[in-house]
């Protein structure tokens, strides 16, 4: 009788350690490949100074977030590594069970000093909450945003290793302010926009869902430069300054430019309406010796020379007064960290 049990005791132990054995999730160690040069590509062909906006300013490096989720949408690993450059290719190995997952990398600039940072993330423990939200300071070439979500499956003896092209969840546009110290009674010139870049929410998938925030009034200066300070490059007053714009894509953005002059005055150009592209580069110019705005887009699927650039509307008047205005000689503007005249 006891053989007999003893007997049933080892089977059902065999039993149980099989069932056992089968409920334990099988670990594989998955690699992925991050590819940050894929982020901006499309906006060195509106670089006035190589590399200003393909590698990251001073006192900042890249911040790159790896973010794992299973087939529910909960967060199952996190991990953020940092670059000094976009040419960089992050690697990281993961061990994750078999199944179904949403890979998602958000890439972004860190600064030294990180309450400067234009972006923070939100709620990444499920997909579903997962909101990249703007931190209140002006998007320049510091707001630069890269985003890629993938889905995989992970079976057993898999060993992939997985390359993720980080894509750009936006546009870039640079203003140029020709000759924007040449009166003495304007104060500043603004890039107006009835629409504004808020937050990017995910679908089930991972797909960005961006909102705009929008107005029937140009509500929100994007960009601007202050005529009140003169700056200096190689001993010369520069004659003209440009400053950089994030955009998230979105479709009839209203553009305007605006004087804002020191007794309190306004004046404003006519308005520019085109449809702003993910990873397109765009300049939008002023020229305050004859009061012209150009609006120019890049299309970094075409021919990326700046032969190449489309016009999008120009010669467009300022609304103001005649000043007896000369013509600027564009041919003596050179290029360096800023546009200045040189003779």
């Amino acid at each position: 009788m006891k053989k007999y049990i003893l007997m049933l005791a080892v089977a059902f132990a065999a039993v149980f350690s099989s069932c056992t054995n089968d409920e334990i999730p099988v670990q594989q160690s998955t690699s992925f490949k991050i590819n940050l040069a894929t982020v901006v590509d499309g906006f060195a062909s509106i670089e006035l100074s190589p590399g200003e906006l393909t590698t990251p300013p001073f006192n900042s490096r890249l911040r790159v977030c790896l973010l794992v989720y299973n087939k529910a949408g909960v967060l199952v690993n996190k991990e953020i590594q940092y670059a000094q450059s976009y040419s960089q290719i992050i690697s990281s190995k993961m061990d994750l069970s078999e199944g179904d997952y949403t890979i998602l990398v958000i890439t972004d600039v860190d600064l030294t000093d990180e309450i400067y940072n234009r972006w923070k993330l939100e709620g990444e423990e499920n997909l579903a909450t997962t909101k990249i939200v703007g931190t209140g300071y002006i998007k320049n070439e510091l707001a630069i945003l890269g985003i890629k979500s993938q889905q995989i499956k992970i079976n057993s003896n898999d060993n992939i290793e997985y390359k993720i092209n980080v894509e750009p969840a936006g546009a870039i546009i640079r203003v140029d302010y020709y000759n924007c110290n040449k009166w003495d009674f304007v104060e500043s010139y603004e890039l107006a926009v009835k629409q504004i870049s808020s937050d990017i929410k995910f679908d089930s998938n991972g797909e960005p869902q961006y909102s705009i925030e929008t107005s029937d009034v140009y509500k929100w200066r994007i960009n601007s430069v202050d005529t009140r300070y003169e700056e200096y490059y190689n001993g010369q007053v520069l004659a003209g300054e440009y400053r950089y714009s994030f955009s998230f894509p979105q479709k009839n953005a209203y553009f305007r430019f605006e004087e804002n002059e020191i007794d309190g005055d306004e004046s404003y150009s006519d308005f520019c309406i085109c449809d702003i592209n993910k990873g397109w580069g765009y300049i939008f110019e002023i020229d305050t010796y004859d009061l012209t705005t150009q609006w120019y887009y890049y299309d970094p699927s075409a021919d990326r020379s700046p032969e190449n650039k489309g016009l999008l509307k120009g010669d467009l008047k300022l609304q103001m007064t005649d000043r007896n205005l000369q013509k600027v000689d564009l041919s003596k503007v050179a290029t360096a960290t800023s546009i200045y005249v040189t003779d």
